[in-house]
Protein backbone atom coordinates (compact mmCIF):
# COMPACT_ATOMS: atom_id res chain seq x y z
CA UNK A 1 0.00 0.00 0.00
CA UNK A 2 1.55 3.59 -0.99
CA UNK A 3 2.22 6.22 1.45
CA UNK A 4 -0.07 9.05 1.42
CA UNK A 5 2.63 11.43 0.80
CA UNK A 6 4.30 9.29 -2.00
CA UNK A 7 4.34 11.15 -5.30
CA UNK A 8 1.82 9.77 -7.90
CA UNK A 9 3.16 10.08 -11.37
CA UNK A 10 0.19 9.41 -13.07
CA UNK A 11 -1.79 11.94 -11.28
CA UNK A 12 0.53 14.94 -11.58
CA UNK A 13 0.88 14.16 -15.42
CA UNK A 14 -2.51 14.14 -15.58
CA UNK A 15 -3.32 17.06 -13.55
CA UNK A 16 -0.49 19.36 -15.15
CA UNK A 17 -2.09 18.70 -18.30
CA UNK A 18 -5.44 19.41 -17.25
CA UNK A 19 -4.12 22.63 -15.72
CA UNK A 20 -2.29 23.24 -19.11
CA UNK A 21 -5.84 22.91 -21.10
CA UNK A 22 -7.19 25.76 -18.45
CA UNK A 23 -5.11 28.40 -19.48
CA UNK A 24 -4.70 27.63 -23.53
CA UNK A 25 -6.07 26.63 -27.02
CA UNK A 26 -4.94 23.13 -26.86
CA UNK A 27 -7.28 19.93 -29.06
CA UNK A 28 -7.35 16.54 -27.32
CA UNK A 29 -4.68 15.12 -29.66
CA UNK A 30 -2.65 18.19 -28.64
CA UNK A 31 -2.64 16.98 -25.60
CA UNK A 32 -1.91 13.66 -25.94
CA UNK A 33 0.92 14.42 -28.26
CA UNK A 34 2.45 16.36 -24.76
CA UNK A 35 1.77 13.22 -22.80
CA UNK A 36 3.44 11.30 -24.18
CA UNK A 37 6.84 13.74 -24.49
CA UNK A 38 6.17 14.23 -20.81
CA UNK A 39 6.30 10.05 -20.38
CA UNK A 40 8.90 9.69 -22.58
CA UNK A 41 10.86 12.22 -20.92
CA UNK A 42 10.32 10.71 -17.41
CA UNK A 43 10.95 7.53 -17.98
CA UNK A 44 14.41 8.10 -19.87
CA UNK A 45 15.32 10.62 -16.47
CA UNK A 46 14.29 7.72 -14.15
CA UNK A 47 16.88 5.67 -15.91
CA UNK A 48 19.37 7.57 -14.98
CA UNK A 49 18.54 6.70 -11.19
CA UNK A 50 16.36 10.18 -10.39
CA UNK A 51 12.85 9.52 -8.40
CA UNK A 52 9.76 9.71 -10.23
CA UNK A 53 9.03 13.23 -8.79
CA UNK A 54 12.78 14.79 -9.79
CA UNK A 55 12.20 13.03 -13.29
CA UNK A 56 8.66 15.19 -13.57
CA UNK A 57 9.98 18.35 -12.36
CA UNK A 58 12.77 18.50 -14.76
CA UNK A 59 10.87 16.49 -18.27
CA UNK A 60 8.54 19.84 -17.31
CA UNK A 61 10.72 22.19 -18.13
CA UNK A 62 12.54 20.51 -20.80
CA UNK A 63 8.79 20.95 -22.33
CA UNK A 64 9.09 24.66 -22.35
CA UNK A 65 7.53 27.12 -20.30
CA UNK A 66 4.03 27.32 -19.74
CA UNK A 67 3.68 30.99 -21.22
CA UNK A 68 5.80 30.12 -24.52
CA UNK A 69 3.16 26.43 -24.60
CA UNK A 70 0.43 28.70 -24.79
CA UNK A 71 1.47 31.25 -27.23
CA UNK A 72 2.34 28.66 -29.51
CA UNK A 73 -0.29 26.01 -29.68
CA UNK A 74 -2.35 29.55 -29.38
CA UNK A 75 -0.86 30.22 -32.74
CA UNK A 76 -1.48 26.89 -34.66
CA UNK A 77 -4.87 26.38 -32.89
CA UNK A 78 -6.13 29.94 -32.71
CA UNK A 79 -8.18 29.63 -35.97
CA UNK A 80 -10.16 26.16 -35.24
CA UNK A 81 -10.56 27.02 -31.44
CA UNK A 82 -11.95 29.29 -28.44
CA UNK A 83 -10.85 31.75 -26.24
CA UNK A 84 -11.32 29.40 -23.36
CA UNK A 85 -12.40 31.55 -20.34
CA UNK A 86 -15.65 33.03 -22.54
CA UNK A 87 -16.58 29.26 -23.67
CA UNK A 88 -16.38 28.48 -19.79
CA UNK A 89 -18.40 31.49 -18.92
CA UNK A 90 -20.97 31.07 -21.92
CA UNK A 91 -21.16 27.45 -21.80
CA UNK A 92 -22.15 27.69 -17.61
CA UNK A 93 -24.68 30.50 -17.73
CA UNK A 94 -26.22 28.65 -20.80
CA UNK A 95 -25.95 25.32 -18.65
CA UNK A 96 -27.62 26.73 -15.99
CA UNK A 97 -30.38 28.21 -17.90
CA UNK A 98 -30.78 24.84 -19.55
CA UNK A 99 -31.30 23.60 -16.11
CA UNK A 100 -33.63 26.23 -14.86
CA UNK A 101 -35.92 25.92 -17.60
CA UNK A 102 -36.42 21.90 -17.16
CA UNK A 103 -36.65 22.62 -13.65
CA UNK A 104 -39.53 25.04 -14.28
CA UNK A 105 -41.08 23.35 -16.84
CA UNK A 106 -41.29 19.85 -15.04
CA UNK A 107 -42.91 22.71 -12.51
CA UNK A 108 -45.49 24.37 -14.62
CA UNK A 109 -46.02 21.67 -17.59
CA UNK A 110 -47.26 19.07 -15.08
CA UNK A 111 -49.43 21.62 -12.64
CA UNK A 112 -50.83 22.36 -16.18
CA UNK A 113 -51.80 19.14 -17.05
CA UNK A 114 -53.27 18.37 -13.55
CA UNK A 115 -55.06 21.81 -13.22
CA UNK A 116 -56.53 21.27 -16.70
CA UNK A 117 -57.56 17.50 -17.35
CA UNK A 118 -57.77 16.71 -13.06
CA UNK A 119 -56.38 13.28 -13.72
CA UNK A 120 -54.13 12.24 -10.83
CA UNK A 121 -53.73 15.57 -9.22
CA UNK A 122 -51.88 13.53 -6.30
CA UNK A 123 -49.39 11.07 -8.14
CA UNK A 124 -48.52 14.23 -10.66
CA UNK A 125 -47.56 16.04 -7.48
CA UNK A 126 -45.30 13.46 -6.04
CA UNK A 127 -44.39 13.20 -9.77
CA UNK A 128 -43.23 16.70 -10.11
CA UNK A 129 -41.04 16.57 -6.92
CA UNK A 130 -39.46 13.88 -7.87
CA UNK A 131 -38.43 15.50 -10.89
CA UNK A 132 -37.60 18.69 -8.78
CA UNK A 133 -35.07 16.72 -7.14
CA UNK A 134 -33.81 14.54 -10.28
CA UNK A 135 -32.84 18.22 -12.06
CA UNK A 136 -31.21 19.36 -8.94
CA UNK A 137 -29.31 16.59 -8.06
CA UNK A 138 -28.35 16.27 -12.17
CA UNK A 139 -26.76 20.11 -12.11
CA UNK A 140 -24.84 19.78 -8.52
CA UNK A 141 -23.45 16.59 -10.42
CA UNK A 142 -22.24 18.86 -13.02
CA UNK A 143 -20.95 21.36 -10.78
CA UNK A 144 -18.87 18.88 -9.27
CA UNK A 145 -17.64 17.25 -11.97
CA UNK A 146 -17.27 20.28 -14.33
CA UNK A 147 -14.32 19.56 -15.61
CA UNK A 148 -15.52 16.12 -17.21
CA UNK A 149 -18.67 18.01 -18.62
CA UNK A 150 -16.04 20.74 -20.19
CA UNK A 151 -14.13 17.91 -21.28
CA UNK A 152 -16.72 16.53 -23.44
CA UNK A 153 -18.44 19.52 -25.08
CA UNK A 154 -15.12 21.11 -25.87
CA UNK A 155 -14.81 18.49 -28.15
CA UNK A 156 -17.89 18.86 -29.67
CA UNK A 157 -17.17 22.87 -30.00
CA UNK A 158 -13.97 22.66 -31.50
CA UNK A 159 -15.37 19.99 -34.55
CA UNK A 160 -18.05 22.64 -35.18
CA UNK A 161 -18.19 26.04 -33.03
CA UNK A 162 -20.70 27.68 -35.40
CA UNK A 163 -23.14 23.87 -35.25
CA UNK A 164 -22.25 23.81 -31.73
CA UNK A 165 -23.47 27.23 -30.85
CA UNK A 166 -26.70 27.52 -33.02
CA UNK A 167 -27.97 24.27 -31.25
CA UNK A 168 -27.49 25.70 -27.97
CA UNK A 169 -29.04 28.40 -28.41
CA UNK A 170 -32.13 26.90 -30.12
CA UNK A 171 -32.47 24.35 -27.05
CA UNK A 172 -32.44 27.47 -24.54
CA UNK A 173 -34.93 29.55 -26.29
CA UNK A 174 -37.47 26.20 -27.40
CA UNK A 175 -37.04 25.24 -23.52
CA UNK A 176 -37.64 28.98 -22.86
CA UNK A 177 -40.92 29.33 -25.25
CA UNK A 178 -42.21 25.86 -23.72
CA UNK A 179 -42.12 27.29 -20.28
CA UNK A 180 -43.11 30.53 -20.99
CA UNK A 181 -46.09 28.76 -22.87
CA UNK A 182 -47.10 26.77 -19.45
CA UNK A 183 -46.79 30.33 -17.32
CA UNK A 184 -49.26 32.05 -20.01
CA UNK A 185 -52.06 29.39 -20.21
CA UNK A 186 -52.05 28.78 -16.30
CA UNK A 187 -55.10 31.01 -16.08
CA UNK A 188 -57.13 30.87 -19.11
CA UNK A 189 -59.86 28.36 -19.14
CA UNK A 190 -60.51 27.94 -15.32
CA UNK A 191 -61.76 30.15 -12.33
CA UNK A 192 -59.50 30.86 -10.33
CA UNK A 193 -61.05 28.80 -7.43
CA UNK A 194 -61.00 25.56 -9.39
CA UNK A 195 -57.32 26.52 -9.96
CA UNK A 196 -56.70 26.91 -6.48
CA UNK A 197 -58.41 23.90 -5.14
CA UNK A 198 -56.66 21.53 -7.65
CA UNK A 199 -53.54 23.42 -7.51
CA UNK A 200 -53.82 22.43 -3.50
CA UNK A 201 -54.14 19.01 -4.19
CA UNK A 202 -51.22 18.97 -6.91
CA UNK A 203 -49.17 20.45 -4.40
CA UNK A 204 -50.03 17.60 -1.80
CA UNK A 205 -49.51 20.31 1.20
CA UNK A 206 -48.49 23.74 1.56
CA UNK A 207 -45.91 22.66 4.35
CA UNK A 208 -44.21 19.71 2.03
CA UNK A 209 -44.13 22.35 -1.02
CA UNK A 210 -42.09 25.22 1.61
CA UNK A 211 -40.16 22.24 2.69
CA UNK A 212 -38.48 21.03 -1.01
CA UNK A 213 -38.29 24.29 -2.11
CA UNK A 214 -36.06 25.12 1.15
CA UNK A 215 -34.35 21.94 0.43
CA UNK A 216 -33.44 22.54 -2.99
CA UNK A 217 -32.66 26.52 -2.87
CA UNK A 218 -30.19 25.93 0.28
CA UNK A 219 -28.37 22.64 -1.08
CA UNK A 220 -28.03 24.58 -4.32
CA UNK A 221 -26.39 27.68 -3.13
CA UNK A 222 -24.72 25.22 -0.69
CA UNK A 223 -23.22 23.49 -3.56
CA UNK A 224 -22.01 26.21 -5.25
CA UNK A 225 -20.02 27.53 -2.74
CA UNK A 226 -18.51 23.98 -1.61
CA UNK A 227 -17.17 23.88 -5.22
CA UNK A 228 -16.16 27.48 -5.15
CA UNK A 229 -13.87 26.55 -2.18
CA UNK A 230 -12.77 23.27 -3.60
CA UNK A 231 -11.40 25.74 -6.74
CA UNK A 232 -10.32 28.01 -4.36
CA UNK A 233 -7.82 25.86 -3.48
CA UNK A 234 -6.45 25.31 -7.20
CA UNK A 235 -4.56 28.82 -7.63
CA UNK A 236 -3.57 29.09 -10.74
CA UNK A 237 -7.36 28.49 -12.00
CA UNK A 238 -8.43 30.97 -10.03
CA UNK A 239 -5.49 33.32 -11.04
CA UNK A 240 -6.55 32.29 -14.98
CA UNK A 241 -10.02 33.61 -14.18
CA UNK A 242 -9.01 36.82 -12.28
CA UNK A 243 -5.80 38.30 -13.35
CA UNK A 244 -5.99 36.88 -16.95
CA UNK A 245 -9.54 36.64 -18.25
CA UNK A 246 -10.64 39.42 -21.06
CA UNK A 247 -13.19 42.04 -19.68
CA UNK A 248 -16.09 40.33 -21.15
CA UNK A 249 -15.24 36.68 -19.36
CA UNK A 250 -14.52 38.92 -16.39
CA UNK A 251 -18.34 40.38 -16.39
CA UNK A 252 -19.61 37.18 -16.70
CA UNK A 253 -17.57 35.66 -13.48
CA UNK A 254 -19.19 38.61 -11.77
CA UNK A 255 -22.69 38.19 -12.99
CA UNK A 256 -22.38 34.55 -12.05
CA UNK A 257 -21.23 35.77 -8.92
CA UNK A 258 -24.33 38.32 -8.16
CA UNK A 259 -26.55 35.06 -9.28
CA UNK A 260 -24.98 32.95 -6.34
CA UNK A 261 -25.66 36.22 -4.16
CA UNK A 262 -29.09 36.74 -4.70
CA UNK A 263 -29.85 33.44 -4.04
CA UNK A 264 -29.99 34.21 -0.45
CA UNK A 265 -33.19 35.40 -1.33
CA UNK A 266 -34.56 32.04 -2.40
CA UNK A 267 -33.75 31.27 1.91
CA UNK A 268 -35.91 34.78 2.35
CA UNK A 269 -38.68 31.84 3.46
CA UNK A 270 -36.67 30.55 6.11
CA UNK A 271 -36.09 33.48 7.96
CA UNK A 272 -39.38 34.27 8.22
CA UNK A 273 -39.48 36.90 5.12
CA UNK A 274 -36.70 38.39 7.42
CA UNK A 275 -35.25 41.16 4.60
CA UNK A 276 -32.45 42.49 6.72
CA UNK A 277 -31.21 38.48 7.87
CA UNK A 278 -31.21 37.52 3.89
CA UNK A 279 -29.83 40.84 2.98
CA UNK A 280 -26.75 39.60 5.38
CA UNK A 281 -26.07 36.89 3.56
CA UNK A 282 -26.35 38.45 0.32
CA UNK A 283 -23.85 40.73 1.84
CA UNK A 284 -21.45 38.14 3.19
CA UNK A 285 -21.49 36.34 -0.34
CA UNK A 286 -19.93 39.27 -2.18
CA UNK A 287 -17.49 39.50 0.69
CA UNK A 288 -16.07 36.05 -0.03
CA UNK A 289 -16.10 37.06 -3.48
CA UNK A 290 -14.02 40.29 -3.54
CA UNK A 291 -12.30 38.68 -0.77
CA UNK A 292 -10.94 35.61 -2.73
CA UNK A 293 -10.84 38.50 -6.45
CA UNK A 294 -8.54 40.47 -4.53
CA UNK A 295 -6.72 38.30 -3.23
CA UNK A 296 -5.17 37.14 -6.06
CA UNK A 297 -5.62 40.17 -8.16
CA UNK A 298 -2.17 41.28 -9.06
CA UNK A 299 -2.83 44.69 -11.19
CA UNK A 300 -5.32 46.78 -12.84
CA UNK A 301 -6.90 46.69 -9.54
CA UNK A 302 -9.38 48.94 -9.89
CA UNK A 303 -10.35 48.22 -13.48
CA UNK A 304 -11.08 44.74 -12.82
CA UNK A 305 -12.73 44.77 -9.56
CA UNK A 306 -15.08 47.44 -10.92
CA UNK A 307 -15.75 45.18 -14.21
CA UNK A 308 -16.01 42.21 -11.80
CA UNK A 309 -18.88 43.95 -9.65
CA UNK A 310 -20.53 46.05 -12.81
CA UNK A 311 -23.37 44.05 -13.04
CA UNK A 312 -24.40 43.41 -9.40
CA UNK A 313 -23.82 47.01 -8.72
CA UNK A 314 -25.53 47.98 -11.55
CA UNK A 315 -28.73 45.56 -10.91
CA UNK A 316 -28.94 46.17 -7.54
CA UNK A 317 -28.64 50.28 -7.38
CA UNK A 318 -31.57 50.21 -10.66
CA UNK A 319 -33.77 47.45 -8.80
CA UNK A 320 -33.41 49.38 -5.69
CA UNK A 321 -34.25 53.11 -7.38
CA UNK A 322 -36.74 51.28 -9.77
CA UNK A 323 -38.96 48.89 -7.55
CA UNK A 324 -38.09 51.50 -4.13
CA UNK A 325 -37.16 54.50 -4.26
CA UNK A 326 -35.57 56.85 -1.35
CA UNK A 327 -35.74 53.17 0.64
CA UNK A 328 -39.80 53.64 1.65
CA UNK A 329 -41.70 50.83 2.68
CA UNK A 330 -39.02 49.18 4.85
CA UNK A 331 -36.06 47.33 3.64
CA UNK A 332 -36.89 45.33 0.20
CA UNK A 333 -34.40 45.87 -2.93
CA UNK A 334 -32.34 48.94 -2.56
CA UNK A 335 -31.08 47.22 0.92
CA UNK A 336 -29.01 44.68 -1.34
CA UNK A 337 -27.07 47.35 -2.87
CA UNK A 338 -26.12 48.52 0.57
CA UNK A 339 -25.23 44.90 1.30
CA UNK A 340 -23.14 44.75 -1.67
CA UNK A 341 -21.15 47.86 -1.14
CA UNK A 342 -20.71 47.00 2.62
CA UNK A 343 -19.95 43.82 2.09
CA UNK A 344 -18.09 44.26 -0.88
CA UNK A 345 -16.04 46.22 0.39
CA UNK A 346 -14.87 44.52 3.74
CA UNK A 347 -13.40 41.53 1.58
CA UNK A 348 -11.57 44.17 -0.67
CA UNK A 349 -10.06 45.65 2.33
CA UNK A 350 -8.80 42.50 4.22
CA UNK A 351 -7.83 40.95 0.58
CA UNK A 352 -5.35 44.64 0.26
CA UNK A 353 -4.07 44.12 4.44
CA UNK A 354 -3.61 40.94 4.42
CA UNK A 355 -1.59 40.96 1.08
CA UNK A 356 0.80 43.49 2.75
CA UNK A 357 1.30 41.24 5.62
CA UNK A 358 4.21 38.47 4.58
CA UNK A 359 1.99 35.97 6.09
CA UNK A 360 1.02 32.49 4.02
CA UNK A 361 -2.57 32.64 4.41
CA UNK A 362 -4.39 30.55 1.36
CA UNK A 363 -3.56 26.41 2.20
Amino acid sequence: MEAPNQFQLELAIDGYLQHLQTGGNYTPEDILELKNHLQENVDELKQKQLSAEEAFIIAKKRLGKEEELNVEYKKVNGHVLYNRDLFVMALSICTYLLFSYLYTISQNGLQYYAVFWAKNIFVLGIVNYVLQFAIVGGFIYLIFHGNFFLSRTAKLFSKSPANFSSLLIILVVALYMIDLYFQRNAGRYLSTDAIRDRYYQFTINQDVSNFVKITLGSTVLIAFLAAFVTSYRKVKFLDNIINNAGYIALFCFGFFWDGLAASARMLNGIFLNNTLISSIGFGFIWFIGMFIFNFYLKENILKRNLVFISFGSVMEFSAGIWINPGLRNGLPVSTYFIALVFGGSLGYLLARILKRKPVSVIV
